[in-house]
C-alpha cells in the first residue's frame, strides 16, 4: 500500500511539472512573438553587471548578436553568455553598470546609440560602394 502511494505521488508530481513546463514554454513562445529585431550583426563582446528579476547580481561577459524590443519598448540584448555557457536574453534596464567593450566604458543608452550609428554607417558605405 505504501509503495502504491509513493508511485501515485511521483506520477502526480511528474504530471504537474510537465504541465507547468509546457505552460512556461507556451508563455516564452508568446513573449518571443511580441519581439521585433532592432539590430542584428557580428557578435559584439561586452561586459556588464546585471541584476536578474530574482534580484541575483552577477558580472556578465556576453557576445551580443541581436538587440530586440517588445511592444512596450523594453529593449533586450541576446547573445552567448560566458558565465552560463549558453544563449541568454538580458533586459537592458537590468544592466546596473556601464558596458565595457574593447576597453571603453559606455552607459547602456550610449552603447546602443553607437551600435545603431555603426550599423547605419556600414549600410551607407555598402550602398555607396555599389
Amino acid at each position: 500500500m505504501k509503495t502504491l502511494f509513493i508511485i501515485i505521488a511521483v506520477v502526480i508530481i511528474y504530471l504537474l511539472f510537465r504541465r507547468s513546463k509546457s505552460k512556461d514554454e507556451f508563455r516564452l513562445h508568446e513573449w518571443e512573438k511580441d519581439l521585433s529585431t532592432i539590430w542584428r550583426g557580428a557578435p559584439k563582446t561586452i561586459e556588464f553587471s546585471y541584476e536578474s528579476f530574482k534580484e541575483e547580481k552577477t558580472r556578465r561577459k556576453v557576445d551580443v548578436r541581436k538587440i530586440v524590443k517588445n511592444s512596450r519598448g523594453i529593449i533586450y540584448l541576446r547573445g552567448f553568455c560566458h558565465l552560463r555557457n549558453e544563449e541568454r536574453t538580458f533586459r537592458a534596464d537590468n544592466i546596473t553598470s556601464k558596458i565595457l567593450e574593447s576597453g571603453h566604458h559606455y552607459n547602456v543608452g550610449e552603447w546602443l546609440l553607437c551600435l545603431h550609428q555603426d550599423h547605419n554607417n556600414s549600410n551607407h558605405q555598402q550602398g555607396t560602394a555599389s
